[in-house]
């Protein structure tokens, strides 16, 4: 299992700070996240993920050792 952290309306979609998931890549983590929370699909496209505290592509593995963070796209002024 890879826990995920959450972060603003990701965390609201999901009602909690972190979930955990069964994933081997980043692709595969976004697909995991979309079964546990259909609603999530249309703004889990736009959002950026981390690991290890670097943004990487879905093609990217994952491990239950990685940090793993899902980014939603932000504003501001």
């Amino acid at each position: 299992m890879v826990t995920v952290k959450l972060f603003a309306q990701m965390r609201d979609l999901f009602d909690a700070d972190a979930v955990a998931v069964e994933a081997r890549t980043v692709a595969g983590l976004r697909l995991a996240l979309d079964a546990l929370r259909p609603a999530a699909a249309p703004l889990l496209t736009r959002c950026r993920v981390a690991v290890n505290l670097e943004f990487v592509d879905d093609d990217h593995a994952v491990t239950p050792a990685d940090e793993v963070a899902v980014i939603p796209p932000v504003s501001g002024g």
